[in-house]
């Protein structure tokens, strides 16, 4: 039989990544955060989301399109009953009869060609790819749930930063109003400062928009209402990451990502489905049987059997080049589902290097940022000093306080995107979630 040989994917595979790791991921890549708040949403949103929930009920349809098509292998069997009572009159004379009928009919096709078998094989393969969705699913709500957890994290920690400033801001504004009656400074520099208190109040507004914000989406996530109170916990800052994780050989991850795998599987099934339809070009022979019983009353009903055997053959003659083009189509199936697959591998080879470089470069930008801040702070201690002994002008204050607290809230933003940065690398390296529910 002329089948498309799918083993590999059709590029080369590189021996290793760019950066390893130390830590081996855990299965749960979350429990590895050591965040028990974190652990607690993700394993709520398990249960509960509605999305994960349609995704089982894809794969509950695929187990019974499989026990469809597994019944294709079995002979058919059918139970017939029947009853009939009927008068006659002739004569001024009334007769009566009746008949009693029960008959088994049995039926199957023999699988010569392989046809039935490579379709119950497809439907095989269908349902472990849709096990394997399942999985690609699971593994990708954790990562929604990691991502704006932290984010409500990174929110909070830059309201709190913000709310400081502002009484920071407005303790200045206190020392600027009495320099200002004093005569030492213009009305400007009081307007100046009472605007930087104007601008942080606004940005708090905003960031109290985003807080509700992500409430609301973690909310939807772990499948309440999205307003509902109480269910989300209240955060605790931004965690240290753990040990960067193992990514392992690129050979070794393509075999392991679930979405890899239920596209190398759908490639499978579209291969057994070619065979199918090329099987389908040859004759098909089928074999019925039937055995029934008769009699007048239900004592005799088992007395007199009858019974036939008969052998069918249906050869394909002449359907226009119906089944030749079923076979192309097929064989374009193929090679369309082994190019998305070979295309999936790539950009998850892509995804794994993007992070890697992303952490690498991340670190380099915190320690840069974190620089700045100490430099800033020392800068803006200087020239307060030399304001109030009247020897700076307040533009040189305001623009040296203004860069030192947007650099406070740019170290807790750089801290945010490492863990996002994290979670990402942990999705694209993560081997799959087993479902206890199916």
């Amino acid at each position: 039989m002329d089948k498309t040989d799918i083993t590999t994917v059709s590029f080369q595979v590189p021996t290793e990544f760019s950066e390893q790791g130390t830590k081996q991921l855990s299965q749960k890549w979350w429990e590895d955060f050591n965040d028990p708040k974190l652990n607690a949403l993700i394993e709520r949103s398990l249960t509960n989301n509605f999305s994960l929930r349609a995704a089982l009920n894809r794969l509950q349809q695929a187990e019974a399109r499989y026990g469809i098509s597994h019944a294709e292998l079995f002979p058919k069997v059918d139970g017939t009953a029947k009853a009939e009572t009927g008068r006659t009159r002739a004569q001024s004379e009334s007769t009566g009869n009746q008949s009693l009928l029960l008959g088994l009919t049995a039926s199957y096709e023999l699988d010569l060609w392989g046809r039935i078998r490579s379709l119950n094989d497809a439907a095989q393969l269908d349902l472990n790819a849709s096990s394997m969705d399942l999985e690609t699913a699971a593994i990708s709500l954790s990562s929604q749930i990691g991502v704006i957890w932290y984010q409500l994290c990174e929110q909070r920690s830059r309201l709190l930063i913000i709310k400081d400033q502002i009484a920071t801001n407005q303790k200045g504004l206190y020392i600027i109003n009495l320099q200002f009656r004093t005569g030492k400074i213009s009305i400007a520099d009081v307007l100046q400062q009472q605007q930087l208190i104007e601008s942080n109040r606004a940005e708090q507004t905003q960031l109290e928009k985003e807080i509700r914000l992500s409430y609301y989406s973690l909310n939807t996530l772990v499948g309440n209402p999205p307003a509902q109170s109480g269910t989300i916990p209240e955060s605790t800052g931004l965690i240290e990451l753990p040990a960067l994780p193992k990514t392992g050989l690129p050979l070794e991850f393509i075999q392991r990502r679930p979405d890899l795998k239920s596209a190398f599987l759908a490639v499978q099934a579209a291969d057994k489905r070619l065979g199918a339809a090329i099987a389908a070009r040859y004759p098909a022979i089928s074999i019925s049987a039937d055995i029934n019983t008769s009699a007048e009353s239900a004592r005799d009903l088992f007395d007199n059997w009858f019974s036939n055997l008969a052998a069918n053959l249906l050869a394909p003659l002449i359907d226009g080049g119906k089944r030749v083009a079923e076979v192309e189509k097929q064989r374009a199936v193929v090679q369309e589902m082994f190019n998305n697959y070979n295309q999936k591998s790539l950009e998850a080879l892509s995804e794994v290097e993007k992070a890697l470089i992303r952490e690498k470069q991340q670190h380099i930008y915190i320690a840069q940022v974190d620089r700045q801040f100490v430099l800033s702070a020392k800068a803006m201690k200087q020239i307060k000093n030399h304001y109030l002994n009247g020897s700076e002008n307040y533009q040189r204050v305001l623009t040296a306080l203004v860069s030192t607290q947007n650099l406070a809230q740019q170290q807790i933003s750089a801290r945010f995107n490492l863990i996002n940065n994290r979670i990402e690398l942990c999705r694209a390296l993560a081997g799959g979630w087993q479902n206890n529910e199916k």
